[in-house]
């Protein structure tokens, strides 16, 4: 637990969160998680229901996300995501 809150203190993982991905990684996510009611940006797709699990240090983003019974786990290049916390 301490090590989970000096992440989110430290801005490397943010929880559940608003995720605004480009092309071609927005088609990793099922559809079932794109957001109706939310932040909106140009040429990205917003999902809700994605956990960060890593954010803001490197080149890459970890995100999360239930599908059926297991979590997947994907890589995104920070200039491909937007990220804006519930």
């Amino acid at each position: 637990m301490l090590l989970e809150g000096a992440m989110r203190f430290a801005n490397i993982k943010k929880g559940p969160s608003y995720v605004m991905l480009h092309a071609p990684y927005s088609t990793f996510i099922p559809s079932r998680f794109q957001a109706k009611q939310s932040p909106q940006a140009p040429d990205y797709t917003t999902f809700g229901g994605i956990d960060v699990m890593f954010s803001g240090i490197g080149q890459k983003s970890v995100i999360e996300f239930k599908d059926g019974r297991r979590a997947r786990r994907l890589e995104i290049p920070n200039e491909s995501i937007l990220i804006v916390p519930r």
